[in-house]
């Protein structure tokens, strides 16, 4: 079974201090988790709220309440809203506690069901990635050099700066 858990995630235009970030008008999507049970979950953002199909709520998060997903049809999904048709500039942030190294499993992100367009991160064999698609995928595979530990809990951050790809573990580019 591949488990990730997530503590609180973050979808921005531009990366703001969390302490202003509920504020700030470039946050557009901001889910703490605070319901801790349920099949739903609220954006703070923008009142968006998400449907939890298969993952499982713990009290065991980072901060509170976390969803742990332990498989690849787990996922909290969002109704289509252009506000998240992001192209320009985009910063996905998530705590996240990977169980083991895996394949790909996605962690956030925006994507058609063909999978064109959109931006996502994803825990692959053991790193995270960063990916943008804006005529065609671009991402951070390969070029890594963080390997975060499966069993602990690490701060996860990628940003799409509209012409690069960057990405943070727990603080380190």
């Amino acid at each position: 079974m591949h488990t990730i858990r997530w503590s609180v995630f973050l979808v921005v235009m531009m990366l703001p201090c969390l302490g202003d970030a509920i504020d700030d008008a470039s946050l557009v999507l901001y889910c703490p988790f605070e319901e801790g049970a349920g099949d739903t979950t609220k954006d703070l953002a923008s009142g968006m709220v998400g449907t939890i199909t298969g993952a499982s709520w713990t009290r065991e998060g980072r901060v509170g309440n976390a969803l742990e997903f332990s498989a690849a049809n787990h996922l909290v999904e969002f109704p289509e809203d252009a506000v998240l048709d992001i192209t320009d500039q985009v910063t996905m942030e998530a705590w996240i506690l990977p169980e083991q190294v895996q394949e790909d499993s996605s962690v956030i992100g925006r994507r058609t069901a063909a999978n064109v367009g959109g931006y996502c991160m994803q825990w692959t064999r053991g790193k995270i990635e960063t990916w943008i698609n804006i005529g065609g995928w671009k991402g951070t595979r390969d070029r890594q050099t963080i390997t975060p530990e499966p069993g602990q809990w690490h701060h996860i951050v990628g940003v799409y700066t509209g012409d690069k790809i960057v990405q943070y573990v727990d603080g380190e580019l």
